[in-house]
């Protein structure tokens, strides 16, 4: 591969284009390329915050930290080889000498468990399900006049068409399994990443004064602007309206969190509603009627979308809730505080063992597998 082509697929990856061949190429060739400034600058279409982003990454294991103790760690210049492959981290002084001085941990696993590669399933009107998987990239299904096409094993695509009918479009439900990311480009332009464990519910065609579709799971929403028909999330009874924008909303149970990548978005509860700022994440428990407004890393947020599990000082409950979901599996803890925090990225490996070793490796806490358990124990 030549270094143009590296430099090309690394962009693809970070915004998060890349499929699952593209990124093990990246990974295999990355270890090899040793780009210096003026090489990185003469590269077409590579931005600087490409070169700034690759140099950032670190070749450590994830290191738990307390929450009182949090320290940047300052990123050396040329250390970026390892990339998405390897964890990066925020790590307290001490944190660092004390867990490499432990002899590492190997998971005892009773089986191997890989990620699913089946599964996305695509709900008519009518009721009729078609398996997505077992269809090749063609016309899926032609309801109301309008064309829907898989483009790849990951994303479908409704026609892009102007439709004069002012009758209910059908509905159509997108599903996904555990373990697998799907898009779908809806009929007015607009883009929804789907993550696992997740579903989509919209019309085939938008008719009226606005663009409505359901959500359960986590997406990540492109919106194609239209001042005329605000595009409207329905999620845990609140209402994301967006007139053209770029957010994520992740709502897997009565806690959601919507945060705004880029343009503007208005989040309506019941009769309060808040207009987010570029960076800002607004929680809610639909069960408590709490509502929280924070500043978030928003490339945390999206690591999904990368292939990545990533945390900011989370709850090590919250983190394995999220592993245990990609894997479809239950998680449970045997001993220890199941609330200490936690901050770092970690590739989300084909199967669950590669991820519980490398978490492993800190000497923060110990995993067994049982059939469809995670066991975690914290010393």
């Amino acid at each position: 591969m030549t270094k143009e082509g590296f430099l090309q697929l690394y962009k693809k990856y970070l915004e998060g284009q890349c499929s699952q061949e593209e990124m093990k190429v990246l990974f295999e060739y990355q270890d090899e390329m040793q780009l210096e400034d003026e090489e990185w600058n003469e590269v077409p279409g590579v931005k600087w915050w490409v070169k700034e982003r690759i140099r950032r990454r670190l070749d450590l294991d994830l290191q738990f930290t307390g929450e009182a103790k949090y320290r940047h760690l300052y990123w050396k210049k040329y250390a970026w080889r390892a990339a998405a492959a390897c964890v990066i981290v925020i790590i307290s002084i001490g944190t660092l000498n004390k867990y490499y001085s432990k002899p590492k941990s190997i998971v005892h696993a009773s089986a191997n468990t890989p990620v699913k590669t089946t599964g996305v399933s695509l709900t008519l009107g009518n009721g009729k399900t078609i398996a997505l998987s077992a269809v090749n990239n063609e016309v899926v299904t032609n309801t109301s006049g309008v064309t829907a096409k898989k483009l790849s094993n990951a994303e479908l695509a409704y026609a892009h068409e102007k439709v004069t009918s002012q009758q209910p479009a059908e509905i159509n439900t997108l599903k996904t399994p555990t373990g697998l990311r799907y898009s779908v480009t809806l009929s007015d332009g607009s883009k929804v990443h789907l993550n696992a464990s997740s579903s989509l519910q919209y019309p085939v065609y938008f008719t009226g004064k606005q663009r409505e579709v359901i959500l359960t799971g986590e997406a990540f929403f492109e919106v194609n602007a239209s001042a005329e028909s605000p595009f409207i999330v329905h999620v845990n009874n609140q209402k994301i309206q967006a007139l053209g924008t770029g957010f994520n909303i992740k709502a897997y149970n009565t806690e959601s969190k919507t945060t705004l990548i880029n343009g503007a978005v208005n989040v309506v509860i019941a009769n309060t509603s808040r207009l987010l700022a570029i960076g800002e994440q607004l929680q809610y428990n639909s069960q408590t009627n709490k509502i929280a407004l924070q500043e978030v890393n928003t490339e945390t947020v999206l690591a999904w979308k990368n292939g990545l599990f990533a945390f900011d000082r989370e709850p090590f409950a919250d983190i394995m809730l999220e592993i245990g979901r990609w894997y479809n599996m239950e998680v449970v803890f045997a001993e220890g505080d199941k609330y200490k925090k936690f901050t770092g990225t970690i590739l989300r490996y084909e199967k669950l063992e590669d991820v519980l070793i490398r978490l492993e490796k800190t000497g923060a806490m110990k995993f067994q597998l049982d059939s469809k358990k995670i066991i975690v124990s914290i010393p």
